[in-house]
């Protein structure tokens, strides 16, 4: 994401800015990486209600422009979001080192 002015931060659709949080670019004006945490997402998502049901974990830190946008998300998530914008199921992540290494431990384990 990049913040022309420094003032990178949280507002709602509706009603702007949300007061008493604090800006997610302190740094100064430029590019971040913005790495968003969501739960609750699937406890009502066609429904409205008055209370939140949904919990949000936005990290953003100072990093150089990349070359292209870097999106990922959880296989739930994504296969929503394909479903909803007729986009191709995202591909699974490559497994990580330490799943790789249990796949592996596992298979000793059996044979």
């Amino acid at each position: 994401m990049h913040a022309p002015t420094g003032r990178l931060q949280v507002e709602s659709l509706e009603q702007g800015p949300v007061d008493g949080l604090a800006p997610l670019s302190p740094a100064e004006p430029g590019w971040y990486r913005l790495r968003v945490h969501a739960r609750g997402r699937n406890i009502l998502p066609d429904k409205v209600s008055a209370e939140p049901v949904e919990d949000y974990l936005l990290l953003a830190w100072p990093a150089p422009q990349a070359d292209t946008d870097i999106m990922r998300t959880s296989a739930r998530i994504g296969h929503a979001l394909a479903q909803a914008q007729n986009m191709p199921e995202p591909q699974p992540l490559a497994p990580t080192r330490n799943e790789e290494q249990e796949a592996i431990r596992r298979r000793l384990l059996q044979g």
